[in-house]
């Protein structure tokens, strides 16, 4: 069954752009946020990238560009079915760990950027150092429970295995 390009009026068509906004939003390109919302929509669930383009009015290249950016950060997979010449493309249900799993790299980032502000702050007034430090400290803090909450989202979704979330060859993840 191939999937059906979504009309721009449609309430699924708003929601694929609401998404591709908030993810440029964080920091992608925006037609790489349409094509992963229109995988996360799609049924059946994995799209060649000709279905994508059509699916989201865009071209060939932009659709392998975005596609190997998605790949590149484990958002998006790239099958081929047996029998088939065409790769198909899919949202893992791992995908959503691989999300916190580059938060916590942004994190750590963000940490060690007012680590560094704050030794350069070393022989300035106290308010400057605690606006600072205040930061750090709230970049630091989110830097030690992440972890824990990561742990926590993985083991509720091993609680609720079985919801239908299965490999594109048929198997279990």
């Amino acid at each position: 069954m191939r999937p059906e390009p979504l009309h721009p009026t449609e309430p699924l068509a708003r929601f694929v752009e609401d998404v591709a906004s908030f993810m440029a939003f964080r920091g992608l390109p925006r037609m790489a946020g349409r094509l992963w919302a229109t995988l996360l929509v799609a049924d059946p669930p994995q799209m060649t990238a000709a279905e994508l383009a059509a699916s989201v009015h865009a071209s060939a290249g932009s659709v392998s560009t975005m596609t190997r950016l998605l790949i590149s950060l484990n958002l998006v997979q790239r099958i081929r079915r047996p029998g088939e010449r065409a790769d198909r493309f899919w949202i893992p249900p791992e995908a959503v760990t691989a999300v916190l799993a580059t938060q916590m790299g942004a994190v750590r980032t963000a940490r060690e950027l007012f680590d560094r502000g704050i030794d350069a702050l070393a022989n300035k007034p106290p308010p400057a150092q605690a606006r600072v430090r205040e930061l750090r400290d709230m970049w630091a803090f989110w830097e030690r429970e992440l972890p824990a909450l990561t742990e926590r989202w993985v083991e509720s979704r091993k609680e609720s295995a079985g919801n239908g979330d299965r490999h594109p060859d048929g198997g279990a993840d």
